[in-house]
């Protein structure tokens, strides 16, 4: 929604030289949402949110007041909302949108870009999101607190939707609003010095965390009404501000070096404020900055900038005041600090306590040389050592606990710490549906952007994105893009270097029965495996067994378990294995000690002579080796010993020569961490259980789990999709691995064989668990394979997906697990299958059984009533289908609020929608189908109301041509009420509802009726309250009504209680309808018309003078009588004379 433009002049740099040019940024939603939700904690809020207010425009953002449906919040962000935001009815939330590019140059740099532009329109919102998060801030007294952020629905004018952070409103406005509502009775200095105090606390703990404001000004500084009656100041708006361990030479602690600030506020910003500032002085800028604002604290309504405006307010800065004259000013030593006091002496006494601490302020902030201004905690100090005594001091920083912004996390897709990071369904599935069209632009276009860079690091990283982007859109959790557009992307990613897609794709495209050249694949397959991807080591094996052995060879005396060259070629060619011992020779001549740790370039590690030796399996240099005294136990830099790289590249006779050389590993180690048992499948298959016996003997532990996702060597081998997996599975299980041992995700052995839709591993597993556990875990098992997404799916199953998912069920379902399923998830198989599996998955359990009664309702906490409500809820357009095709009905309601499967979808994807529909008018014709739509809730709303009221209009324009009742009269304004009210009356606040609702209606005459009283949609855009709604959006209402309909006929339409729409506009106080009224309909307008009470406009107005709004906050209760008064004047000014009702 667009807002009022707020004339401010603010200087900016783009892009913003405060920070180091390497740094990084936040490069677009994905990183953004990843920075929120994983390293800040920040929670995405689901609102529903009802615009009231315009807060306000600024450089970065455009900021509007809401309210919410708390019943859409998380408990734990709710208690917070309600324990730090004012109870104020006049007061809200407020949503920082990230604003319009300002001037036409930004604009040509973001259309030139595109989405290369993304990181600089995020990075104020970053940046604020960052501060407003931190730990030491979070509660602050004196900073404003932010609760969330959710996303918009709206495009901007590239067409991207943005993040909005959501954050508390202030009940009494921005400081300049609150000084000039402020009544003169009781603005006093010590008023002033309180806000002042709490200014300063504020800047305190900001400067302690080493951030600096940098735009101090009355706008951003928001003011509360406290409970006790009196006011807190909160410092608000950090999208300009300067996180210095952001700064490079910051960070190297160079205090000479400079940078410039991101923007700043004329007059509000200090002298040094348009060069560069040493890093040393920065925080000083908010000094000078807080002066000015204490000066204009003191002065109260007066302007302090008064002797500066021009005569002529037509400046293209779009300031009243002759900046030059001020800047003058501010650069000579001690003028500003002459002026201030002259301008304070004509408010405080000259001797008073008050006056002291204000001259002191300003001796210490205003001086035009930084190093001559004082910190914020002398400042601090000095404002509250007459307040203690009063109970009002400010919160003030605690030096022990204030800490630095951590830097931004490196986001590198690349990196192997978190790799699941970028499987975007563990994120709430409504930010998803929201935010899916601009994570693909943005992804896409970047990708798009650098595909054919030089840079190799840069092109690995575009491969590994498009790899994530692809698997996204496939596994369901990006909504807005083809799956062919998905697996010409997943194409790409391979040839451009992804291991996970050149791994990935044979299975992927034989699962889909798309061919792909056997040339190309046998190069990705190979490439995987020496990547460390198992599933390209299966692919290879079953499509290229005469190229396997020479691969599996490579694989295993260059690469270590990590998919990583051990040694690097240049190791290799100065140090060729075949030739070692003549080299040894030479080198322990030469240096003697054959047990250093070589550190050399293209060395994943420090390494040993001995690493070398083992990871080759060269038995004769290991003997050589040990005879010349190198040590079996020593460690290389990932603190592996040689045994460890033995059993990584599956050398048995290597592993048994170094076995009862190594000492065995410390029974107390705690630390998590893989053991030699992990790489197990390494071994021949006719080795393998040689093998596990010798390493379990030597002291390897069965079930140590390791440091990445808390696995044991059989859920890690189950994981590997390794062709001898099943032989190593049986080796552990022989010995006495335990299967039932969970990994992070909450996995045991039983579900990682399942989930691998292998049932030869299902088979072993199951017969190695406990009697007694064996159905908790094959209804776990299945639980999991159920939330398998349909990309790992046709990954893992291959052309045979299908079949194996049945063999794999097959295994595992049974009644008594039904049973325990139902227990564990209040749902059966069947239904969780609709609300989570993949099409495929939910066709065969349909086959397998047990039936389920397609129409049986069941009491659901996540809404899955019956299977179709779970599809609908879920946003599954294909289970939908299937469903509709096995007779699941569309029509059934929930029975308490009467919502039918319709009602859910209107919100998710428009195919819903349409098979909802089509299915009802195919099986009973037009007539049924209107009847459908036209189901009314317990409260009187059809389907297509909470379409248009959540504007959801491409689902609501699905609705239309069965004729949607929107006219009928269902709404009661209130209970017991016999007035009721329609769609199009619910819509009159929202103008974008209401034109939807105009269009369909098409051209008319009259205004169409709203209630069972006659009243108009003219009548009610008339009444449209301006604290309501935004002051432009309800002119924009009331604008678009009376062009619509501007025959003079209407000027005076009265409903049933004879009032007109010039009655209204006076109730509810909106002048712009009383203009609009005079302009459209000039002397057919009746000015003096009454009501069947006898009431006319102005007793309407009146009127307002007796309303209660003492539950008002001051700034509501402010602009309710100041419109009182204007429109009360402007019909006194038209003659109208208030009639004898109201005095009686």
């Amino acid at each position: 929604m667009d807002l009022i433009h707020m004339r401010r002049r603010y200087v900016t740099s783009h892009p913003s030289p405060t920070r180091a040019a390497d740094s990084p940024y936040v490069q677009g939603p994905v990183e953004f949402i990843k920075l929120a939700l994983d390293s800040l904690h920040v929670p995405y809020l689901y609102l529903k949110p009802s615009l009231r207010l315009q807060a306000g425009e600024g450089a970065s953002f455009q900021v509007q007041y809401f309210d919410i449906d708390p019943g859409h919040l998380d408990k734990q962000v709710l208690s917070r909302i309600q324990s730090q935001a004012s109870a104020w009815r006049g007061s809200w939330l407020i949503a920082k949108h990230i604003g319009p590019p300002t001037s036409p140059l930004w604009r040509e740099a973001i259309a030139a870009e595109g989405v290369g532009a993304d990181r600089l329109r995020l990075d104020a919102m970053v940046r604020e999101m960052r501060i407003l998060s931190h730990q030491s801030l979070r509660s602050h007294d004196s900073i404003v607190s932010a609760f969330g952020f959710s996303w918009d629905k709206d495009e901007d004018e590239f067409g991207r939707r943005w993040p909005v952070l959501i954050m508390e409103g202030a009940d009494c406005g921005s400081l300049d609003e609150f000084i000039q509502l402020a009544d003169a009775a009781w603005w006093t200095l010590d008023l002033a010095l309180s806000i002042s105090a709490d200014i300063a606390s504020g800047l305190e703990a900001l400067h302690q965390c080493g951030i600096v404001h940098g735009d101090l000004k009355p706008d951003n500084i928001l003011i509360f009404e406290r409970k006790d009656g009196g006011f807190r100041a909160k410092i608000s708006d950090f999208g300009s501000s300067t996180i210095l361990s952001d700064i490079k030479s910051f960070a190297a602690g160079s205090e000479l070096a400079t940078l410039t600030l991101p923007g700043y506020s004329p007059p509000w910003e200090a002298p040094e404020a348009h060069g560069s500032i040493p890093l040393g002085n920065i925080q000083k800028v908010d000094v000078y900055g807080f002066g000015l604002l204490v000066c204009q604290l003191a002065v109260g309504k007066l302007d302090l900038w008064a002797p500066f405006c021009r005569c002529d307010h037509s400046h293209l800065d779009g300031t009243p005041y002759d900046l030059d004259r001020i800047d003058e000013l501010k650069d000579e030593s001690t003028q500003m600090i002459s002026y201030a006091k002259q301008v304070l002496s004509t408010v405080a006494a000259p001797c008073s306590s008050n006056s002291s601490q204000l001259y002191s302020i300003v001796d210490n902030t205003l001086h035009n040389l930084p190093s001559r201004r004082a910190s914020m905690s002398t400042l601090a100090t000095i404002l509250n050592a007459d307040r203690t005594h009063h109970g009002n001091a400010s919160q003030r920083a605690n030096h022990d606990t204030a800490c630095s912004i951590p830097p931004l996390p490196e986001d590198d897709v690349l990196s192997d710490e978190h790799p699941q990071y970028q499987d975007f369904s563990r994120w709430n599935r409504d930010l998803m549906l929201s935010a899916s069209a601009d994570i693909v632009m943005n992804w896409s276009g970047r990708c798009e952007a650098e595909i054919g860079s030089k840079d190799p690091e840069r092109v690995a990283r575009v491969a590994q994105m498009l790899f994530w982007l692809s698997r996204s859109i496939l596994s369901g959790s990006l909504t807005c893009s083809s799956s062919t557009q998905a697996l010409e992307w997943m194409v790409t990613a391979a040839r451009a270097g992804s291991l996970e897609a050149k791994a990935s794709i044979n299975n992927l495209f034989s699962a889909l029965q798309i061919p792909m050249p056997r040339e190309e694949i046998m190069d990705w397959l190979s490439d995987g495996c020496y990547g460390g991807e198992g599933i390209a080591e299966w692919g290879l094996k079953e499509e290229f067994p005469d190229a396997y052995p020479t691969v599996l060879q490579r694989v295993r005396t260059t690469f270590c378990g990590y998919g990583q060259d051990c040694f690097g070629e240049r190791w290799r060619t100065e140090y060729p294995i075949d030739y070692l011992e003549e080299i040894l020779d030479d080198y322990i001549s030469e240096h003697g000690d054959v047990n250093e740790l070589h550190n050399a370039e293209g060395l994943v590690c420090s390494m040993t002579w001995l690493h070398y030796a083992a990871s080759n399996g060269r038995v004769d240099l290991l003997q050589y080796l040990v005879e010349k005294g190198a040590d079996p136990n020593i460690l290389n830099g990932y603190g592996e010993s040689p045994l460890f790289m033995a059993c990584q590249g599956g050398h048995l006779e290597a592993a048994s020569f170094l076995c009862p050389l190594t000492q065995g590993p410390s029974s107390d180690a705690g630390n998590l961490a893989k053991n030699e048992l992990h790489h197990l499948v390494r071994f021949d298959p006719e080795n393998v259980d040689m093998a596990a016996r010798m390493l379990s003997e030597w002291g390897a532990q069965l079930d140590q789990r390791d440091d990445d996702q808390q696995q044991t060597p059989l859920a890690f081998i189950l994981n590997q999709h390794g062709p001898n997996s099943e032989g190593a599975v049986g080796a552990l299980l022989r010995l006495g691995a335990d299967p039932l041992v969970k990994d992070y995700h909450g996995l045991d052995c039983l579900a990682h064989a399942a989930c691998q839709l292998s049932p030869g591993l299902v088979e072993l597993v199951l017969d190695y668990i406990p009697v007694h556990e064996i159905i908790q875990s094959q209804a776990h098992a299945i639980w999991f394979l159920l939330e398998l997404d349909k990309y790992s799916l046709l990954v893992n199953g291959g052309s045979n997906y299908i079949d194996r998912v049945q063999a794999t069920l097959g295994l595992l379902l049974n009644h008594e697990v039904s049973q325990i399923f139902m227990e564990m998830t209040q749902h059966s198989i069947f239904t969780f299958a609709c609300a989570k599996a993949p099409l495929a998955v939910t066709k065969v359990l349909h086959g397998l059984g047990p039936r389920v009664s397609l129409n049986e309702f069941v009491l659901s906490a996540k809404e899955f009533y019956t299977p179709l409500m779970a599809a609908v809820v879920c946003s599954r357009p294909e289970i939908v289908t299937f469903l509709l095709e096995l007779g699941a009905d569309p029509c059934l309601p929930h029975p308490k609020w009467l919502w039918t499967p319709l009602f859910y979808a209107v919100s998710g994807p428009p195919e819903i929608v349409s098979s909802l529909i089509g299915v009802v008018e195919d099986t009973h014709g037009w007539d049924a189908a209107h009847d459908f739509v036209s189901m009314r809730d317990e409260n009187g709303a059809t389907a297509f109301d909470i379409a248009v009221r959540g504007q959801f209009f491409r689902a609501a324009d699905i609705l239309v041509p069965y004729k949607p009742p929107f006219l009928e009269f269902a709404f009661r304004y209130e209970p017991g009420s016999t007035c009721f009210y329609n769609t199009l009356g619910l819509a009159v606040y929202e103008r974008r509802q209401l034109i939807y609702l105009l269009d369909i209606l098409g051209s008319q005459t009259l205004p169409p009726i709203i209630d069972n009283q006659g009243t108009t949609v003219l009548h009610i855009v008339c009444g449209v309250p301006i604290d309501r709604v935004p002051e432009e959006e309800a002119e924009s209402i009331v604008d678009s009504v009376t062009a619509r309909f501007p025959h003079p006929d209407n000027a005076n339409l009265q409903n049933t209680q004879e009032e007109t729409p010039l009655h209204y506009a006076s109730r509810f106080g909106n002048v712009h309808a009383l203009r609009k009224l005079e302009e459209v309909y000039g002397n057919a307008l009746d000015w003096h018309a009454t009501s069947h009470n006898g009431w006319n406009a102005l007793d309407e107005a009146l009127s307002r003078d007796y309303q209660d709004i003492s539950d008002l906050g001051l700034l509501a209760r402010t602009w309710f009588r100041r419109r009182t008064s204007e429109i009360i004047a402007l019909l006194r000014e038209r003659g109208v004379i208030g009639e004898s009702a109201i005095r009686s």
